[in-house]
């Protein structure tokens, strides 16, 4: 079955690991992202160790050193990611909308690139 595509915003892709360490704290434990798949005005795709259930709140925390942000939001998707060459296994793809568009995209500026598609 597909999955209904169901993004109004356009999403930004990052070229390569983001500048700055960033994990998604549940339940009060953080969990290291591995990876940004995109990130659009209405929350992020990313790539863990850990499946989070769908409505779980969440808080994604950014460190770049001297600056540190928390973001409020929620997981919406969670499926584990297929096996793929050089890909670690037991990884997972979540969708996480935020309640602070805005300072999400502020937070990643620099590191976006525009895919052009909803």
């Amino acid at each position: 079955m597909d999955r209904i595509e169901q993004r109004r915003h356009e999403r930004y892709r990052i070229d390569g690991p983001p500048g700055r360490r960033i994990h998604v704290v549940a339940g009060g434990l953080r969990h290291e992202i591995r990876l940004v798949n995109d990130v659009s005005v209405s929350g992020l795709s990313v790539r863990m160790g850990t499946p989070l259930a769908a409505r779980t709140p969440v808080s994604v925390e950014l460190d770049a050193g001297d600056l540190s942000i928390e973001i409020k939001g929620a997981v919406v998707w969670c499926r584990v990611r297929p096996a793929e060459a050089g890909a670690a296994t037991g990884d997972y793809d979540l969708g996480i909308e935020v309640f602070s568009p805005t300072v999400l995209l502020s937070a990643f500026e620099g590191d976006l690139i525009p895919t052009g598609t909803p």
